[in-house]
């Protein structure tokens, strides 16, 4: 029961929705609908710009760091071998401090013999690796393997950068946004408003009963087109009333004419009455 409830509350407040930006929607004007899809449309080319290219500076980026770290394992490698086989554990710290100070990318390095014992002093950081690069090379003498390398790369430097791209383009791209808005805005009003206005004005005064109105048609786009379809509406129209006219006045006259033919009709029945009248008495006086 309470299942059914839920689902019959969720419908009427997606109906709800719906009807309010059904609402919204039209009692929206036109400048604003038309700006409102051009910013939606431009929304999402922005969003979708800045994820396309922040995933491609995040894997150019990580694959540096990838290249880095293997050449500098390779390299701290390279040189550990003679201290490892002279003990001069020493020079490897001293080695391992010049190779990772100054470099924020680099979490830890770490010397190792050949069975696993750590040679320098700089401890290896564990806990939470996540966003941590790993990079493992041998510290071999010939084909004799004499000792490993470890090195720990962050990729917080690589995130921190994205940020700030990402800061910079949605800048960019909210700019890009305003300047394209206040665009749309004047061209709008140039081509769009401005004749439709005209053509608002020109129906006001025919439907108020000044037919010798016409609008003024500069384009042969779709405006064009309504403004030469209004011009030959009020055009048919003031035909008509013309028409209409010539009729009214036409019935009028023939009423006229009725009106005095029935006239002409009652005098003379008049007349015959008041004759028919003196013949009764002249035979009423002869009997």
């Amino acid at each position: 029961m309470q299942i059914r409830e839920c689902i019959l509350m969720t419908e009427k407040l997606k109906c709800l929705e719906e009807t309010n930006m059904k609402r919204l929607v039209k009692n929206m004007r036109l400048t604003k609908k038309f700006l409102t899809s051009i910013l939606l449309g431009l929304a999402v080319v922005f969003v979708s710009m800045i994820v396309l290219l922040s995933q491609h500076q995040k894997r150019v980026l990580v694959d540096d760091l990838k290249e880095k770290g293997t050449n500098l394992s390779h390299f701290l490698a390279a040189i550990s071998v003679e201290p490892i086989l002279n003990y001069s554990f020493d020079y490897l710290d001293i080695y391992v401090k010049d190779m990772t100070s100054g470099d924020s990318d680099v979490v830890y390095a770490v010397v190792l013999d050949k069975e696993g014992r750590q040679l320098t002093h700089q401890e290896e950081e564990a806990g939470d690796t996540r966003g941590l690069l790993e990079f493992t090379s041998p510290v071999k003498q010939g084909d004799e393997t004499v000792g490993t390398v470890k090195m720990g790369f962050t990729t917080s430097n690589i995130e921190r950068d994205l940020l700030k791209s990402q800061i910079i383009i949605l800048a960019l791209s909210v700019g890009a946004m305003v300047v394209t808005s206040l665009i749309v805005i004047v061209l709008f009003r140039i081509l769009a408003l401005r004749p439709i206005d005209a053509l608002k004005a020109v129906m006001v005064k025919v439907a108020s009963g000044d037919l010798g109105q016409s609008v003024e048609v500069a384009t042969n786009d779709e405006l064009g087109e309504l403004g030469r379809a209004t011009n030959k509406m009020v055009s048919d129209l003031k035909n008509l009333v013309g028409n209409i006219r010539q009729g009214a006045t036409k019935t009028a006259s023939t009423a006229e004419q009725i009106a005095a033919t029935s006239k002409q009709v009652k005098q003379g029945a008049a007349t015959t009455s008041h004759t028919a009248e003196e013949t009764l008495a002249s035979m009423e006086e002869m009997a």
